[in-house]
């Protein structure tokens, strides 16, 4: 076996572990389909708690949560709670202010809902849930590629994920064995893996619930364009989702029909065009980038990766400049 020439280094730096890490395609056993709920529709938007049954249905433990409807708000979970404002139109709560962590009592409760729903005029009722901690945190995640195919992604922390790109994807279904060996892959993860002498997390939990969530595959006529647990808390026993977002396919059309409004109404300025994705828990987001369907989506940046970002900006104009300098003195 021969090596192939390359002209420069980052090709070689590139595809030559690509190259190594090939594997012959996988043989697929029949599996059988998965059932839809039959409270839930399956077409139109899914607010977060019917996103849980959903979860729920395909074995994956969720966060102990009600629903809380005015003008009382009564629930039965212990405080502490979390509280949000829950809506099939909302899905970026926490750039809405939709969500309020670590309520102690009742008192805060209401001082707290009170305020939120002020906020968002879309909601009317308030999701509470059982305030969860655990070993570490994972973003376990599928879509539906209308080019390629359903495929399962999983990741470490929302921090990790934007800025080290730290994930693993495949195709779904994924079995456990395979969801392990995404979990291996996940460098994030190490923290839960025993390093340097730190608590075990349960992987094989968290295994379950990564494969569990590839099984929308399974659902006969695939109604959903993309499936989110973010985060599932991983603990020393068993893993539980405790934020979730579902979007289905004829969702997603009608986001980009009201996308593009929105862009003809601010002049094609794409930049200000939010993608309907969920950024419930403030994860960093991703550049610039189109899809098969020439559709661009933009992803906004944190301050950091922003203040970063203009500093190399800075840096290849001062270099820039400096080679064009030195030529036309060399001239």
């Amino acid at each position: 076996m021969g090596s192939p020439p390359f002209a420069r280094r980052k090709p070689a730096r590139t595809r030559l572990p690509a190259t190594f890490a090939w594997r012959s395609p996988r043989t697929r056993t029949a599996a059988a389909s998965t059932e839809w709920p039959t409270d839930l529709p399956r077409r139109g938007g899914l607010d977060e708690a019917q996103a849980l049954v959903l979860f729920a249905s395909l074995g994956i433990p969720v966060v102990e949560h009600a629903i809380a409807q005015p003008p009382g708000f009564a629930h039965a979970i212990p405080y502490p709670v979390a509280a949000k404002a829950l809506s099939a139109d909302l899905l970026h709560k926490t750039e809405a202010r939709a969500v309020c962590l670590g309520i102690a009592d009742r008192a805060e409760l209401d001082r707290e809902v009170s305020a939120m729903l002020a906020r968002v005029p879309a909601a009317r009722v308030v999701l509470v849930q059982k305030m969860e901690s655990g070993l570490a945190e994972a973003i376990v995640g599928y879509r539906d590629d209308p080019v390629v195919r359903p495929d399962r992604a999983r990741r470490g922390g929302r921090r990790a994920r934007g800025i080290y790109k730290d994930y693993a994807l495949r195709l779904a279904p994924v079995s456990e064995e395979e969801a392990e060996e995404m979990i291996e892959r996940v460098k994030g993860l190490a923290m839960v893996r025993g390093y340097r002498g730190l608590p075990h997390g349960d992987l094989r939990a968290l295994a379950q619930a990564v494969a569990a969530l590839s099984r929308l595959a399974l659902v006969s006529g695939r109604p959903v364009a993309e499936a989110e647990i973010n985060p599932l808390i991983v603990k020393r026993e068993g893993a539980v989702a405790v934020d979730g977002l579902v979007v289905m396919k004829d969702r997603t059309f009608s986001l980009l029909i009201e996308e593009g409004c929105r862009r003809r109404r601010r002049g094609g300025t794409v930049a200000e065009i939010e993608p309907p994705r969920r950024a419930a828990h403030a994860a960093p987001p991703y550049p610039r980038r189109g899809n098969a369907r020439r559709v661009t989506m933009d992803f906004r940046f944190t301050p950091e990766q922003e203040q970063f970002r203009e500093s190399v900006r800075r840096f290849a104009e001062k270099t820039s400049c400096d080679g064009r300098a030195r030529a036309r003195a060399l001239a």
